[in-house]
């Protein structure tokens, strides 16, 4: 090891009067250094705001469960008869189209965009 001079010697003889702390006992003593007001007004402050948080999350879950459950027992009987409208209209339309075809409106000869044969020319003008 090299040679220490004098400061650094010092140095490490201060380093070993010191016990090591924990967090608990820093804590603890810093409490020291406010009035008993100011700590019992935090620690009041701090309860508070524990106690407003799990309320607020105790209602919040409350309200929650209430909008889910409503809207599962309002909405969704209206949505699945929605939905089995648009089936029904949906197998109404495709009975059609097997029927009658594509386009009811037009004719198989008649030029319809369906057809493979082409579209009479326009009527000449007058």
């Amino acid at each position: 090891m090299a040679n220490l001079g004098g400061g650094d010697q010092l140095m490490l003889d201060l380093d070993d009067d010191f016990e090591e702390e924990t967090f608990a006992e820093r804590l603890m003593g810093l409490t020291e250094m406010f009035p008993e007001p100011v700590r019992d007004t935090s620690a009041k402050l701090w309860e508070l705001s524990k106690w407003s948080t799990s309320n607020l999350y105790h209602y919040a879950r409350e309200i929650m469960w209430v909008i889910a459950s409503s809207a599962v027992i309002l909405a969704l009987p209206v949505a699945l008869e929605v939905e089995s409208l648009q089936i029904q209209e949906a197998q109404i339309q495709q009975q059609r189209n097997i029927l009658l075809g594509p386009k009811p409106g037009f004719s198989a000869g008649m030029g319809s965009p369906g057809s493979s044969l082409p579209m009479p020319p326009p009527p000449p003008p007058k």
